[in-house]
C-alpha cells in the first residue's frame, strides 16, 4: 500500500482484530509523517489536492486505536491547528477529524483496570476497579488495626465511618465534593455577596454540570468577562475549561469541560435586592457519564434595609 493516508486508515480498521498487521500499517504511515517548526506532526503535503487535514487525521485515529500515546500529542495539535471556525476545510476532512478526537476522547475516559487489596484488621477483600467504587465494610468487622489499601496502579482513595439507622440505603458514591462560601451571610440591600463554589476531586473528571440555585431576594450579577482566568482556578495548575456559562432568576449554572485532580473554585456574584430572610437550596454537581451527582449544603442569607 503506497499511500500512507489510506494505510492509516486500514490501521484504525483492524486495530481491534489484527493489531499486528494494524501497526505494521500505522509505521509505515508514520514514516511519511514530518515535524514542523512548532513540534506537531502532520501527515500529507498541504498543497496537494488531498492537503494534509484529512491524512493527519487519519493517522491521529489509528494511534489512539493502538495506544501509541508517544505520537498522539504531536497529532492532536497539528489536528487542532488545521481547524477553520468549526470544520477542517471540507467534509471529508471535518469527518476524519472529528472521528479521529471523538476516538481520543474515548480512549482517555476509560480508566485503566487495576487490582485493590483492602484491610483493616481482620477483615480483607480485593476489588477489580476502572470508576470510582465504595466498599462497605460491615461494622461487625471493624476491629483495632491500621488500614491498608494496596493497588496494581495509582489510585486515590477516601475513608469515613458512618452510622445510620438500620434499614436506610447508603447514598451513592460521587467522585466528587462540592462546597459553597458566601463572603457575607448578612448584606445591605443593593450590596454585593461573593459567592464561592469550591470542588475537591481526587480524580481528573470531564463533563460536569454544577447548578447553584439562589437564594430568593438575590440576582446574580453578571458584570464580567465570561473568559475571566479569575473566575476558576484549580489549585496546583491554575486550570480549568469553560463549556458554558449561564446565570438564571433561580440559579446559576456552569458547564465544565474537564476538572483536573485536586481542588477547582469558581466564583461569581449575588446583588441583594429585596430585605428579607432567604434559604439557597444545596448546590448540586451532575455528571454526563451518569456518576452518582454531588451534593452541597443549604444556607441562609440576611437582606437588611427597608422595602
Amino acid at each position: 500500500m503506497n499511500d500512507p493516508a489510506e494505510a492509516a486508515r486500514l490501521a484504525t480498521v483492524l486495530a481491534g482484530t489484527q493489531p499486528q498487521l494494524a501497526g505494521a500499517l500505522y509505521d509505515r504511515a508514520r514514516r511519511a509523517a514530518r515535524s514542523d517548526k512548532d513540534g506537531a506532526l502532520v501527515l500529507g503535503d498541504s498543497a496537494s489536492w488531498r492537503g494534509d487535514s484529512e491524512p493527519t487525521a487519519l493517522l491521529l485515529g489509528a494511534a489512539a486505536r493502538l495506544g501509541r500515546s508517544a505520537d498522539v500529542p504531536a497529532l492532536t495539535r497539528a489536528v487542532l491547528e488545521r481547524r477553520t471556525g468549526s470544520s477542517w476545510g471540507g467534509p471529508v476532512a471535518t469527518a476524519a477529524a472529528v472521528q479521529a478526537l471523538r476516538t481520543l476522547a474515548a480512549r482517555e475516559g476509560t480508566p485503566a483496570l487495576r487490582q485493590v487489596t483492602v484491610r483493616l484488621g481482620s477483615f480483607q477483600q480485593t476489588l477489580t476497579v476502572s470508576a470510582p467504587t465504595r466498599l462497605l465494610i460491615p461494622a461487625a468487622k471493624v476491629q483495632p488495626g491500621a488500614l491498608s489499601v494496596q493497588s496494581s496502579a495509582p489510585l486515590a482513595y477516601a475513608w469515613e465511618l458512618r452510622v445510620r439507622r438500620s434499614g436506610n440505603a447508603p447514598q451513592s458514591l460521587s467522585p466528587l465534593k462540592i462546597e459553597r462560601q458566601y463572603d457575607k451571610v448578612t448584606v445591605n440591600r443593593d450590596g454585593i455577596v461573593t459567592v464561592t463554589l469550591t470542588l475537591k476531586t481526587p480524580v481528573r473528571l470531564t463533563h460536569l454540570r454544577v447548578t447553584d440555585p439562589l437564594p430568593g431576594g438575590l440576582e446574580a450579577v453578571d458584570d464580567r468577562p465570561f473568559d475571566e482566568p479569575a473566575w476558576v482556578n484549580a489549585a496546583g495548575s491554575g486550570d480549568a475549561v469553560w463549556a458554558d456559562r449561564s446565570l438564571y432568576d433561580d440559579r446559576a449554572v456552569f458547564y465544565l469541560e474537564q476538572v483536573r485532580p485536586g481542588t477547582t473554585t469558581i466564583k461569581y456574584r449575588l446583588r441583594a435586592l429585596a430585605s428579607g430572610q432567604y434559604r439557597a437550596p444545596a448546590p448540586r454537581v451532575d455528571f454526563v457519564s451518569g456518576a452518582a451527582p454531588a451534593e452541597g449544603a443549604e444556607q441562609q442569607v440576611t437582606v437588611q434595609g427597608g422595602q
